[in-house]
């Protein structure tokens, strides 16, 4: 975008005064000030402010007539509006700001745009901000309607989050080869006993991989890597993952049945995310002296895993088990553990997860999938 794509002049006192008052009495825009719940301003041809909503104003600091004839980047206390006599569009920042962009291709198009603005400000305090325009006749000309959201700290989070995978993934691979390592070197009764931190470890990175895909990627585009893995392995390997916390709490952890060996073609990381739920919610919901059972069967081509305890879910818990953000605990961020055992289990799996609780029999989670 350059000088020739936005106008550079403005609209005069003398004429921006009855287009504010036109728009102040029309009651289509008043109902949809009044109706917008974020941060809305509305535009003459160009691109000067005739009206905005309260939001908007409390946002900046603004009264109602200090914004009118201001373009949107003055408004906002862009850092760059001074370095060209026509202001606000017309810089040689303005070539790549999102705002600008959008309220000129939504001008020049006549529809929606949406796009993304870094806004440095005067005195610091940037803002990222998400910014919509669509074009609204009325009497005649056509007005621009600029929707603003702040998306200032969803932003940092991603770079937070970005940064967090970046360096767990660095300080991750270290540990497995320090592991490896380790386990290499050491006699026979040793290396048995390292053995567990190696799986361990390898598992945890394969974890972080699969929040990574699941951050990066919208779920429904995520698709199971599979793999061929021993029945019998991923049994061994939940029981030594909760050998400590049985010690701990005294809980004990049963594996029932004989150990399979049967080889399966599945995403052994989402196997292991959706068993390892079902066990942390056993263990929480059992006393000390009660007991953890871990069961594998078979029928034809579907397998299945059994976690059970000897908690009974009470009758009107049962109905919102996998409900998101449904908790009997007390606080925010929580309710995901059951919900996440069917995310991962059905939706990215493709089996099935249920579950059991009765008096006298416990409670028993269930996954099912074809092997």
């Amino acid at each position: 975008m350059d000088s020739r794509s936005t106008s550079l002049s403005r609209t005069s006192p003398e004429a921006l005064v009855p287009a504010v008052q036109a728009v102040a009495t029309d009651a289509v825009v008043s109902g949809l000030l009044e109706c917008m719940d974020g941060m809305l301003a509305v535009l003459d041809e160009n691109r000067q402010i005739l009206t905005t909503n309260p939001k908007l104003l409390e946002r900046l600091g603004l009264n109602a007539e200090e914004c009118l004839g201001l373009r949107p980047g003055e408004a906002l206390g862009c850092a760059h509006v001074e370095e060209s006599p026509d202001g606000c569009g017309t810089t040689r920042w303005c070539a790549s700001c999102g705002a600008a962009l959008a309220i000129v291709a939504s001008q020049v198009q006549g529809q929606p745009c949406e796009r993304d603005c870094a806004l440095q400000r005067e005195g610091g305090n940037d803002l990222f901000l998400r910014v919509r325009c669509t074009p609204l006749l009325r009497d005649g000309k056509i007005l621009t309607v600029i929707f603003l959201r702040d998306i200032s700290q969803e932003q940092r989070l991603g770079v937070l989050e970005r940064t967090f995978f970046h360096d767990v993934r660095g300080l991750i691979t270290g540990v497995v080869g320090y592991a490896d390592l380790l386990a290499s070197n050491a006699d026979s009764s040793t290396r048995h006993r390292l053995e567990p931190l190696l799986k361990a470890s390898l598992r945890l990175a394969q974890e972080v991989e699969l929040q990574g895909r699941l951050v990066r990627e919208e779920s429904t585009r995520i698709s199971p890597r599979h793999e061929s893995i021993r029945a019998e392995d991923l049994l061994l390997e939940l029981r030594s993952l909760f050998e400590s916390a049985s010690i701990k709490h005294g809980i004990q952890i049963e594996v029932h049945g004989d150990l399979p060996s049967r080889l399966l073609h599945t995403d052994g990381g989402l196997v292991m995310r959706v068993l390892r739920n079902m066990v942390t919610n056993a263990f929480e919901a059992s006393q000390p002296g009660g007991t953890v059972t871990i069961a594998y069967l078979e029928d034809g081509e579907q397998v299945r895993f059994e976690i059970g305890s000897q908690a009974v879910i009470p009758q009107e818990i049962q109905l919102r088990v996998f409900q998101r953000n449904f908790s009997t605990k007390p606080g925010t961020g929580r309710g995901l553990g059951t919900w996440s055992m069917r995310f991962f289990g059905e939706d990215l799996l493709g089996g099935q997860v249920s579950f059991t609780s009765e008096p006298g029999s416990g409670t028993v989670f269930r996954l099912q999938f074809k092997a």
